[in-house]
């Protein structure tokens, strides 16, 4: 990080821009003009307002509730590159980003922190590669890779650069999640069990689920199973302490939220999470923290425990076939 960077709003370059995450981030740092199009993150058709919601609904709150080291005078989104061209453009005109980038180089220059926000996990370490080079801090969108072994090499090349680099899901850092577990003996007593319902589709969001599960229990799991059928996957884990967790998705459609049912000795307390605005402020807060202090919030061997069973979840081995009883 610069020497200067008490002066100057802390420089954030992004990488990535075909997920909706860049909208949400750069809208929370940067502000959104609201006479831009606001972008839709899911498709109207067949739900309700909660399965089409703006991404800029909400976040705009940001400007009344978000902590103060987001400010824009402290942090703020310079450089953007996006292989969708328009998409980092019309993010770039919405949110005042001065730079749009030719190149994930590019958007690394003369920044003090960049963000690889791109939906393919296969996509991070060639967009990583150039943050690393440069020894910069770097946090990655989840899922950090499609596999464990992808994961253990960024790892590699982020030491290789002395550059700080860590992954997580916005909910792991969840107000609601995280007061629930502090709370937890006067909530339920001693939490013998977990149940998280996952929305959209278990292939891409049960990373996030994991994240929750590991919120309560941990992740020293001792075994795993999952279950599939049509519109409908189960994943059941079983942890070294005997305890366990039910991680599900039902395709019900406009369902895009996280329920959890925490099951203890002296009963069951059920809550949803915060809200996509709640949940991405308390991320770039970290973020930003992590940027100034180099000191990653999420450790490696946490982020591989929870990559390992997100691929263990996916892979055909570990799918039991429902059988006719």
């Amino acid at each position: 990080m610069s020497q200067n960077a008490a002066e100057h709003p802390l420089r954030v370059g992004i990488v990535g821009v075909d997920n909706g995450h860049a909208h949400a981030f750069a809208h929370i740092l940067n502000g959104w003009d609201r006479n831009s199009p606001q972008p839709f993150r899911f498709s109207k058709e067949g739900g309700d307002d909660s399965a089409a919601f703006l991404w800029t609904d909400g976040i705009w709150l940001h400007e009344k509730y978000a902590p103060t080291a987001l400010n824009r005078k402290h942090v703020q989104v310079t450089r953007i590159f996006g292989e969708e061209r328009e998409q980092a453009m019309a993010i770039a005109a919405a949110c005042g980003i001065a730079h749009v980038a030719e190149t994930p180089d590019d958007a690394c220059e003369d920044v003090d922190l960049v963000l690889v926000l791109s939906d393919a996990g296969n996509d991070h370490a060639r967009h990583a590669a150039p943050a690393f080079a440069r020894g910069l801090p770097v946090f990655i969108d989840k899922p950090m890779s499609t596999s464990l072994e992808q994961a253990r090499e960024l790892f590699a090349s982020a030491r290789a650069g002395c550059s700080p680099v860590f992954s997580a899901s916005a909910l792991k850092f969840s107000p609601r999640f995280n007061a629930a577990q502090r709370e937890l003996t006067a909530l339920v007593g001693e939490l013998r069990a977990v149940h998280v319902q996952c929305p959209v589709d278990m292939q891409s969001y049960a990373i996030h689920g994991l994240e929750i599960i590991n919120i309560f229990l941990g992740h020293d799991v001792e075994s795993l199973m999952s279950m599939r059928s049509p519109g409908h996957d189960v994943a059941l884990l079983r942890f070294n302490d005997g305890r366990s967790a039910v991680l599900e998705h039902i395709d019900i459609p406009g369902h895009l939220r996280y329920n959890v049912i925490l099951h203890g000795t002296m009963g069951v307390h059920r809550l949803s999470y915060d809200g996509i605005a709640t949940v991405f402020i308390a991320l770039l807060g970290k973020i930003v923290a992590f940027a100034r202090s180099r000191t990653p919030p999420v450790q490696e061997a946490e982020t591989l425990a929870l990559l390992g069973l997100f691929e263990r979840i996916r892979a055909p081995e570990f799918i039991a076939t429902p059988r006719d009883v």
